[in-house]
């Protein structure tokens, strides 16, 4: 049975509306300067909180991404159709994220984080030989890049928080990955941009997160940015990512909640091309066919521990879709994003 994702949203803000609407609205009580206990932000939202001094958080998560099809800007194109100007066509792919999280208070206003992570990735080809058509698979796996944050408490009252982000991300990630010995398209040869695992240059982040929260109800603003440094080893640059980010979320019971989360996303071209790829036939391989904007919706849930004799623990889960995709030229279509994770107290 296929999930109405529009549906639960809309059921969602409906009992979030009555359930405000049947209470007094009492503000949030915090005598520390950690919100732990009381963070009700979405997987997506990684600036949520600030911890206390040498508390400490630790984060197991997973993140796919399914993309199925290909988009020419924000028209979608018929399977096949893109075969008619070139000799290959992607038709699945599917990104596994795996990610560990440590964050731990460097004094009651800032806290540092650490995010190392793991990828896999499939990418699925339609392939024209002669008047037959071949599917050829390729993978790639390995380290991701590794990001190193720093989050400010700029300021707090008993119901708004407002948080700045400074960090880096570290090339860890691969961009020499090499398709296999037996690949029709790219034997031990470097395969294009979406199946590398890293941007291979020093970048820098930049965040602001504002929240308000009651004791229930909790609203956020996140803007992001992702500026890339220089160019990398190969000849290229991948493209700068600036995201805005709203979001609501509800304590239905005591460790309960359920959140809604829209995203603009919008990443600019690759600036230069890969010295070592030379693929005309794959639109993958072409550097003008990357960057755009999308607009996604995700809904989500979490469950934090309130038994005595537990450690403290959170889980969350997250499901999404685009509602509105334009990209630079002819991309794959983002089909949905499934986030979820583990999160430990100490």
């Amino acid at each position: 049975m296929k999930i109405n994702l529009f549906k639960i949203i809309f059921i969602h803000l409906f009992l979030i509306v009555l359930q405000v609407s049947a209470q007094k609205t009492d503000t949030l009580v915090c005598n520390s300067a950690c919100d732990c206990d009381h963070d009700l932000t979405p997987i997506g939202v990684l600036s949520g909180h600030i911890h206390k001094r040498n508390e400490w958080m630790i984060t197991g998560q997973y993140m796919n991404m399914s993309m199925v099809g290909i988009r020419n800007g924000s028209q979608k194109l018929a399977s096949g159709e893109i075969l008619q100007q070139y000799t290959s066509e992607p038709t699945i792919m599917n990104m596994n994220m795996y990610m560990l999280m440590l964050m731990g208070g460097i004094t009651d206003k800032i806290t540092g984080m650490l995010m190392l992570g793991y990828d896999t990735r499939y990418m699925e080809m339609q392939m024209k030989m002669g008047n037959k058509i071949h599917t050829h698979g390729m993978n790639t796996s390995g380290m991701s890049d590794t990001k190193v944050q720093f989050m400010i408490s700029t300021f707090k009252s008993s119901e708004i928080h407002l948080i700045s982000t400074v960090g880096m991300s570290l090339p860890t990630g691969s961009i020499r990955q090499l398709g296999e010995a037996q690949s029709t398209m790219y034997p031990k040869q470097v395969m294009p941009y979406s199946m590398q695992l890293g941007s291979g240059t020093y970048d820098m982040i930049l965040g602001l997160h504002c929240n308000y929260q009651t004791s229930r109800l909790s609203i956020g603003l996140l803007l992001n940015a992702n500026i890339r440094n220089g160019y990398n080893t190969l000849g290229y640059r991948l493209g700068n990512e600036f995201e805005s980010c709203v979001w609501s979320a509800y304590q239905w019971t005591e460790g309960v909640s359920s959140s809604l989360r829209v995203n603009w996303v919008h990443t600019t071209n690759i600036k230069g091309m890969n010295i070592l790829l030379n693929n005309p036939s794959d639109i993958t391989a072409n550097s003008i066919n990357y960057g755009g904007t999308r607009l996604n919706v995700f809904i989500g849930a979490s469950y934090r521990s309130t038994i005595v004799l537990l450690h403290p623990f959170r889980i969350r889960v997250e499901y999404g879709i685009p509602f509105y995709q334009n990209l630079n030229g002819k991309q794959m279509t983002i089909k949905n994003y499934l986030n979820t994770d583990l999160s430990y107290f100490f």
